[in-house]
């Protein structure tokens, strides 16, 4: 195991550093998991996603709503917990992919502007 002088002369082993590092990373990968979860959670029972289309005009019907509703798996009819596994499944099988459904890397070059041939 190779030792080296930190920066104000203390010795410090590889492996002590790499765990140092990997505690951190776990603790914050920890954190954002939470918050995320905690803030779709907080979501789900706070907001109400019917009322954006309420106010749109031609009113829509509560049909076309609950259609619309469902196609983003936000009907209230749905489960909370059946809408979070799916959520949670969505983020680890299709995290490159937008909403609407297509890779983000064709998003990103359809929205990005031409480069200039220099």
């Amino acid at each position: 195991m190779r030792r080296f002088t930190s920066a104000i002369g203390r010795f410090v082993d590889d492996a002590g550093v790499l765990r140092y590092l990997g505690r951190r990373v776990v603790g914050w990968a920890f954190m954002v998991g939470l918050a995320t979860n905690l803030t779709f959670l907080l979501a789900s029972w706070f907001l109400d996603p019917r009322a954006n289309y309420l106010q749109l005009r031609p009113p829509r019907t509560p049909e076309q709503i609950d259609r619309a509703l469902a196609q983003y798996d936000l009907s209230p009819q749905t489960p909370l917990a059946e809408r979070w596994w799916r959520w949670v499944g969505d983020i680890v099988l299709h995290w490159a992919r937008s909403a609407s459904g297509w890779p983000l890397g064709r998003v990103r070059r359809w929205r990005s502007p031409p480069r200039s041939p220099c």
